[in-house]
C-alpha cells in the first residue's frame, strides 16, 4: 500500500481528482497528482496577482496587465517584491486604516 499525503492510493486518487474537478476513473495517481499540483500552483499565482492588484493602488498599467496577463513584481518563491515607494504607500494606508478603525483587532506580528 502506498501512502501519499496521509492517504492510501485510492483515497489520494479521489482527493486529487476532487482538487482538479474531474472523475478519477482511468487516470493514474501520478497524472492526477501532477494535474492537482499544476492547478494549485495556478491558483496561487492567481491569488498573488489579485492581491497585487488590490494593493497596487493605481501603480500598474491595467491595460498592459489585461493584454499580457503578467505582473512584473509578483516575486516567485518568496514574499511579493515591491519598491520602497510602494511599501511606504502600503504602510501609510495600513496606519490610516488603523487610525480610522480603532475597533479592529490588533496584530502583534506573531504567528
Amino acid at each position: 500500500m502506498y501512502i501519499i499525503d496521509g492517504l492510501n492510493g485510492v483515497e489520494a486518487c479521489y482527493y486529487y481528482a476532487g482538487v482538479i474537478g474531474i472523475n478519477a476513473a482511468g487516470i493514474t495517481l501520478r497524472r492526477l497528482w501532477m494535474m492537482a499540483c499544476g492547478r494549485i500552483r495556478q491558483q496561487r499565482i492567481a491569488m498573488t496577482e489579485q492581491a497585487y492588484l488590490v494593493w497596487a493602488m493605481g501603480d500598474i498599467d491595467i491595460e498592459s496587465y489585461t493584454f499580457f496577463g503578467q505582473l512584473t513584481l509578483t516575486g516567485v518563491g518568496g514574499q511579493m517584491q515591491v519598491s520602497p515607494d510602494m511599501q511606504a504607500k502600503i504602510d501609510a494606508e495600513v496606519e490610516k486604516t488603523r487610525r480610522e478603525n480603532p475597533e479592529l483587532p490588533q496584530w502583534d506580528g506573531g504567528i
